[in-house]
């Protein structure tokens, strides 16, 4: 089983990586040319380093175009690149690596900036190698410069701690300062996508009377809500006590679970990653039965039934990736789940057997537990339009309080979701 499913998931990532998604398209050649083609479109989250184009969506034969091959592409979907020799602040932004006295890193590279704005002035976005972003602003056909918001170490009173420079802000106003309403604004724009597009904007408003040509559509986190139930197969392992009715019985038991989750899918690489988080009602019943004989005969014997009657509120955070664009999707998902004991009902029935007398007793089976649970969850499920059906797999470290006494619960369930919003 194990070798199916690893088997399966290769094959799963495999066509992840080689699926494709050409779309109508163009480039612009280093002579001004626009080259109608089809496009890989990624929905880069990256900026990308190179392109590949094919003359007609059903071609098999494709070419890669690198960053100083062309000047330009767009696709379809909206967004617009240019190819700029640009310098790009690669200084830290993380303060354990920025040191005493440090100069700025400045690279020069050929990059493909996404526009944001274009008119008058323009802006363009960089997500580099490392994840940093980078804002360039462009006045007519200048170069285009970073927006530099720098963080600096400092030395005072025999104290170190960190100052923030906000550059661009003077770059800002300088760059719009023949629109001075506009201008006097920058001081108090914060470097972030929408402020900085807002604030162009308004200056090509401002020096043009119209509208800029072109402007990047706002991308948005997208939300759902699903209504969720499953069936849950529960395996509770118990290690480190004294009583071998719970040290040496393997407890099972078939529960179900019923919730919500609400879904935030990232705008960037065509919507593969969300981020979840799920209320859910679970039940959890499992019993065993423990019977230790005295004698060859067998009939002078204990039979111990031991029943676990819980019932959990369980909030769980998990990162999904879906790993193909199909009319069924398949996804994977990974997180962390915190459960919350709303209910107690265990109970452990001993009988006591000899060849003349029956005897009963009744206890705890636990005289005290731990109400609250962390585990691991894994998932593999497929969206079909509305629907869900997910394979979720949950470890758990239980409900004991002691030390040195583990209580191990493992979870195989079957979860399926109805889209609501």
């Amino acid at each position: 089983m194990k070798t199916i499913l690893t088997l399966f998931l290769l094959g799963l990532c495999t066509a992840a990586f080689a699926q494709k998604n050409f779309v109508p398209g163009y480039y612009i050649t280093h002579e001004g040319e626009k080259v109608e083609v089809y496009l890989n479109d990624l929905n880069w989250n990256k900026n990308p380093t190179s392109i590949e184009v094919r003359k007609d969506a059903n071609s098999s034969a494709s070419q890669m175009l690198r960053v100083k091959d062309i000047k330009g592409f767009a696709v379809s979907s909206g967004d617009v690149f240019y190819s700029f020799v640009v310098d790009v602040d690669k200084s830290p932004k993380r303060l354990q690596y920025i040191e005493l006295g440090a100069q700025p890193i400045i690279t020069r590279d050929t990059v493909f900036l996404r526009a944001l704005v274009k008119g008058n002035t323009s802006l363009y976005y960089l997500k580099d190698e490392h994840a940093l972003e980078h804002f360039y602003i462009q006045k007519g056909e200048e170069v285009p410069v970073e927006l530099i918001n720098r963080i600096v170490k400092q030395m005072k009173g025999g104290k170190t701690g960190y100052a923030t420079l906000p550059i661009y802000k003077g770059m800002l106003q300088a760059k719009l300062v023949d629109c001075p309403e506009v201008s006097e604004k920058a001081d108090r724009i914060a470097l972030k996508q929408s402020a900085l597009k807002s604030i162009v904007e308004s200056y090509n408003q401002c020096m043009d009377g119209t509208q800029s040509e072109y402007t990047a559509a706002e991308e948005k986190i997208k939300l759902n809500i699903f209504a969720l139930g499953g069936i849950l197969q529960h395996t509770l392992d118990i290690e480190g006590t004294s009583d071998d009715a719970l040290n040496e019985t393997d407890f099972k038991g078939l529960n179900y679970s019923i919730g919500t989750s609400f879904i935030a899918t990232f705008p960037r690489g065509r919507g593969k990653f969300a981020l979840l988080a799920e209320a859910m009602y679970k039940s959890y019943e499992v019993e065993g039965t423990y019977i230790k004989r005295y004698n060859n005969a067998g009939d002078i014997y204990t039979d111990t039934k031991t029943n676990f009657d819980m019932a959990y509120v369980g909030l769980n955070t998990m990162l999904r990736y879906r790993l193909i664009d199909t009319a069924i999707k398949p996804y994977i998902s990974l997180g962390m789940g915190n459960n919350f004991m709303v209910s107690h009902e265990s109970n452990q029935v001993i009988l006591n057997y000899t060849s003349s007398s029956e005897s009963r007793r009744e206890r705890k089976p636990m005289a005290d537990v731990r109400k609250h649970e962390q585990s691991l969850l894994l998932g593999f499920g497929v969206e079909v339009k509305r629907l869900s059906a997910e394979l979720r797999l949950e470890n758990g470290n239980g409900f004991s309080p002691y030390s040195g006494v583990a209580s191990k619960n493992h979870t195989l369930g079957l979860q399926v979701g109805y889209l609501l919003k």
